[in-house]
């Protein structure tokens, strides 16, 4: 019988085996690309120091053992920490001197924006399940965290702070967002409930345009939080009332305009659908109306494309779409008021 040659690891001849051939530069090359591309090691590391503030006790000059001691870290997996550090070229350790270097010193800078705690950071966690997006078309915090992301924010233990500062510099409120005011007929509105209103900016907008007017947040968990210590530091505190609650859930409040702003982006059609029925009830119930003003997330880049999707279920919904959701969850009328790239303002009639 004959057929291929079979490969062999040793010398047929001496028995020994052949000595081992070193790789290429272009083996290597293509190693490092690799590792570039697929190295989740490193920017683990970098942000766990991030998030508990040592590249900037660093560069304020103390030691490992000080960081250790004043932030309530481990000491001994700090030390291995700072010794990588060193390694990759983010700090000079001597003894127990560290410096950063010009790397580090960046780092320190933007060490806020590289915490693992708040919305970002999580949102950041989130990007370890994409592979659940690609398997489900669920965003990849359900992946990670078996729940909504902000069902999620509410379950670990963020600082309402720094997610109050990460909405502002978000302009998570903005998005065209004085179409919400302009666009909308106001006359006669005594009270506002902005459904999911964040740390209430909107709120305050279209109150400061209402005198007469009074207004609720309604908001989950720890951004319930978040709310009231914005609201409460605004000059029309005394005109907002902030209420924990869900619009997954039935809405027991009443108001004159109920407000759906930035909020279905996050979810599937179905509860899309839940939000929107609630919504109508509640709007319903208190011979009041819903505006609808849904924002657009529209990419300039497969890689915002791909950011956007891995974190919301719908990143772009136009105003046509809404308006059949709108008629789906037992709307009578929906009318579209103002419509930019990337906002839609639609007023709805239970």
């Amino acid at each position: 019988m004959t057929g291929a040659p079979v490969m062999s690891s040793v010398d047929d001849v001496t028995g020994a085996a052949p000595p081992p051939v070193a790789p290429s530069a272009a083996d290597l090359e293509m190693m490092q690309t690799l590792l570039r591309l697929t190295d989740l090691f490193t920017p683990s590391a970098v942000r766990a120091g991030a998030t508990h503030g040592v590249f900037s006790a660093i560069a304020a000059g103390s030691t490992s053992a000080d960081i250790a001691a004043n932030r309530g870290l481990d000491a001994e997996f700090l030390g291995i920490l700072i010794d990588f550090y060193d390694e990759v070229g983010i700090v000079t350790r001597h003894g127990d001197a560290v410096t950063l270097t010009a790397v580090g010193e960046a780092l320190a800078t933007a060490e806020s924006a590289l915490t693992m705690r708040g919305m970002f950071g999580q949102t950041a966690r989130s990007m370890i399940g994409m592979d659940h997006t690609l398997a489900t078309g669920e965003i990849a915090t359900r992946g990670v965290f078996g729940t909504d992301f902000w069902t999620a924010l509410s379950a670990t233990d963020p600082n309402a702070e720094t997610i109050a500062r990460e909405m502002s510099a978000a302009g998570v409120d903005d998005y065209d967002s004085d179409l919400v005011r302009d666009a909308i007929d106001w006359t006669g509105v005594r009270s506002v409930v902005d459904l999911g209103g964040g740390r209430g900016d909107l709120l305050v907008k279209l109150l400061a345009a209402l005198p007469n007017a009074r207004g609720t947040v309604l908001e989950y968990g720890h951004m319930a939080a978040v709310a009231r210590a914005h609201t409460s530091s605004t000059l029309l505190a005394s005109r907002i009332d902030v209420h924990t609650g869900s619009f997954l859930e039935q809405i027991d409040l009443r108001a004159d305009v109920f407000v759906l702003s930035g909020i279905l982006a996050d979810w599937h059609e179905a509860d899309a659908l839940t939000i929107l029925s609630h919504a109508r009830e509640a709007a319903s119930a208190s011979d009041g109306r819903v505006v609808l003003a849904e924002i657009a997330l529209r990419a300039t880049s497969a890689r915002e494309r791909l950011y956007h999707r891995t974190v919301v279920s719908r990143p772009v919904r136009e105003a046509d779409e809404l308006i059949d959701l709108a008629a789906r969850a037992g709307f009578s009328n929906a009318v579209v008021r103002a419509a930019t790239p990337r906002r839609s303002v639609l007023e709805l009639t239970p």
